[in-house]
């Protein structure tokens, strides 16, 4: 327990540099040491620490534990119930790319197998994909392989390693978790969780520890790109278990990345998020792939994700989120009687449906005012998939429809009674599949002129670079809907050779109906608003 100490001593006294959450972390060990409904053991810590100083590594040389490693160790194996049972049942580990945490893995897998005395053990490895399991997967039978008290004991394959004297094994297991029900989960390794794109595959794993006595899941992951997504909700959980603002004795967490107010470009700080910086990184090369994505601009985001660890909305920002949420707040009930601008984006059956009004104010600003709709007998899948629609529509951001598929007659009568609140000027529909739905809206006395907005380049162009110009300066305000924010944080764009931009569906990693409608609306205006406001039209002129 040596090593543990020295690891939280050096937090505390700076001599390591650590993020806040660290610090928390640390704080959390310390404080539970004093409480009497739990017990920390000495011995069933250190058990696992010499269990490690017993691998080998593919070259000969030992496992050497760095002391967050043994830190984490400590947490997992030390803390016990009054039962006697073990007090983590999940972990959340969030360290970036090379820090070993893989291989570290692989060795508590291995320890979980042989000795931590549970007969006929069954030890999970899952991700995303059959590739990613091999990254845990290939380590462990590297290490099975040269170090000989498990070689005499152990045999592996590709998918599977056994120990026959107990009846347990490490099995790789596929993405799919339509088809994992039944497993008897004892230790479980959950990949990249970042990357899987909803709770199925976890919620299988959690629902089948219910026979063992102490069993853990193990979520290890860099930061991915999506803030909506199931792991940067239990990212969220973890941070509120640390702050204390939430209370979960079974959940473990540690979270290497850099501190709101740093600069990711300052090497200083490099080392909060990286704790093998100089160790399995070589710093050299660090520095190198740093001025990499220095030079080049797509870049920035890849390496502030998987290098430092900070969580993006898409692999290339479009516009910063910290800038968008800056923009100036605007008293809604002020926008009644006003001139707006209507953009349609609609769903084809069963998605969401958005359309956006855009109102043209003082000192050449914008103020987009979202609505969206959702079937409601698809609600209940979105949340199984892990969004947070129910959120959303608890809160009346987003709207249910009756039945399953877009009830466009419903909308068509919301529509009817926003015109009726504000003075629609101009509608920009998507001619592929709002024909209809525009005619009606035309004739049924809107009274507002209706123009076909085709999906491509020439149209997009000018109203998504004017979107870009409103938002970076802030002008553009939308009082911080959160669903059109989620929308922006999925969109990318797509560029044609001539370096014409727009919002790219395709590409984009979620949903984007609501910033597209917004482009539409904010188009809509440009063109109407041309003789009045000649510096919207003009900002992208060479003039």
């Amino acid at each position: 327990m040596e090593r543990v100490w020295k690891y939280i001593n050096d937090i505390e006294t700076g001599k390591i540099l650590s993020c806040e959450y660290i610090k928390l972390a640390v704080e959390r060990f310390k404080s539970d040491l004093e409480r009497t409904d739990i017990e920390f053991i000495d011995d069933k810590a250190q058990k696992v620490l010499d269990f490690f100083d017993l691998l080998s590594l593919p070259d000969g040389s030992p496992f050497i534990l760095q002391g967050w490693q043994c830190f984490i160790i400590a947490n997992l194996f030390g803390f016990y119930t009054k039962k006697g049972k073990r007090r983590f049942r999940y972990s959340y580990i969030e360290v970036p790319r090379k820090n070993g945490k893989s291989t570290f893995s692989a060795g508590i897998a291995l320890y979980m197998l042989t000795a931590d005395g549970e007969m006929n053990a069954r030890v999970y490895l899952a991700a995303t994909s059959a590739g990613q399991t091999k990254e845990i997967h290939e380590p462990a039978c590297s290490m099975v392989r040269f170090t000989k008290m498990l070689n005499k004991h152990l045999n592996y394959n590709k998918l599977q390693i056994n120990f026959p004297l107990t009846g347990s094994y490490i099995e790789r297991i596929p993405a799919n978790p339509d088809k994992q029900d039944g497993k008897n989960v004892f230790f479980a390794v959950c990949d990249e969780l970042h990357e899987h794109p909803n709770n199925k595959l976890y919620n299988v794993l959690k629902n089948g520890m219910g026979s063992r006595e102490s069993p853990m899941i193990s979520s290890i992951t860099t930061a991915g790109f999506n803030r909506d997504s199931f792991c940067y909700n239990l990212r969220r959980i973890c941070i509120d278990i640390l702050d204390g603002t939430l209370k979960d004795d079974g959940q473990f967490a540690m979270i290497f990345t850099l501190d709101k107010d740093d600069d990711w470009m300052d090497s200083k700080v490099w080392k909060k998020a990286n704790p093998n910086l100089g160790v399995t990184i070589r710093e050299d090369a660090f520095e190198s792939d740093f001025i990499q994505a220095q030079n080049n601009i797509s870049e920035h985001v890849e390496f502030q994700t998987k290098r430092l660890n900070v969580w993006t909305d898409a692999s290339t920002v479009w516009i910063p989120r910290k800038t968008w949420l800056n923009a100036p707040k605007y008293d809604v009930e002020s926008l009644k009687g006003m001139d707006c601008y209507m953009g349609i984006d609609l769903a084809n059956t069963s998605d969401i449906t958005a359309i956006t009004l855009a109102f043209p104010l003082d000192d050449n600003r914008v103020f987009l005012l979202p609505y969206f709709w959702i079937p409601e007998d698809t609600l209940s899948q979105r949340l199984k998939e892990g969004y947070n629609y129910d959120i959303w529509v608890q809160s009346g951001f987003i709207e249910t429809t009756p039945g399953n598929v877009t009830d466009y007659e419903f909308i068509l009568q919301r529509i009817f009674d926003l015109a009726t609140i504000y003075n629609i000027q101009g509608i920009a529909y998507d001619p592929w599949n709002s024909t209809h739905f525009a005619s009606r809206l035309s004739d049924e006395g809107v009274g507002a002129i209706c123009r076909p907005f085709r999906q491509g380049f020439k149209s997009f162009n000018f109203p998504t670079k004017e979107f870009e110009r409103l938002a970076l300066s802030g002008k553009l305000l939308h009082n911080d809907n959160p669903v059109l924010t989620w929308m922006l944080g999925n969109t990318e764009l797509a560029r044609d050779p001539a370096g014409n931009i727009k919002p790219d569906k395709s590409k984009s990693p979620d949903k984007i109906d609501g910033i597209v409608s917004s482009i539409m609306g904010l188009g809509e205006l440009l063109e109407e608003e041309n003789n009045k406001m000649p510096e919207f039209s003009l900002t992208y002129l060479d003039i």
